[in-house]
């Protein structure tokens, strides 16, 4: 009876981290999804920051040109560094979305490393839980023929 018992224990247990590695999995699949999605929104936050860059520069140039100013030394040199930071601009916000993304892939490597930790505690659990049977009725066993015989 005791070791039907740990038997059912054990599969009991090992139901449990089977569960936990299903849920495991299923937040890994739900952080690919919020990866994909961070990429996507930073995608769009930086086309917009390279629309509104482009309408500035449009203005600035149609400010120039109204004017009648020539686009040379100084003016030029401003106009050029001022490209050249929005240029750095946008390569900033396309890391921080590599990064970020890459941060949310590895939580999900993460997840489903748990996971498989799960899966290994379930196959554990099952064969402790063999042995522990298999231990009982081997003391049961030793306990009879103790009596049997009269040792």
């Amino acid at each position: 009876m005791a070791g039907l018992l740990g038997l059912n224990a054990a599969a009991g247990e090992a139901q449990a981290h089977r569960y936990n590695a299903q849920v495991k999995e299923r937040n890994a699949v739900a952080l690919d999804y919020e990866a994909d999605w961070a990429k996507i929104v930073g995608d769009i936050e930086t086309q917009d920051f390279i629309d509104d860059t482009e309408k500035f520069n449009a203005r600035i140039g149609a400010s120039i040109r109204s004017n009648g100013w020539t686009m040379t030394g100084t003016a030029l040199d401003a106009y050029m560094e001022s490209i050249t930071e929005q240029e750095e601009d946008v390569a900033r916000l396309n890391m921080g979305v590599i990064a970020k993304q890459r941060a949310i892939r590895e939580q999900g490597i993460n997840a489903r490393m748990g996971a498989d930790l799960d899966r290994m505690y379930a196959r554990n659990a099952v064969t402790a839980g063999k042995y522990r049977a298999g231990q009982t009725l081997m003391d049961w066993g030793f306990k009879a023929g103790s009596l049997l015989y009269g040792a």
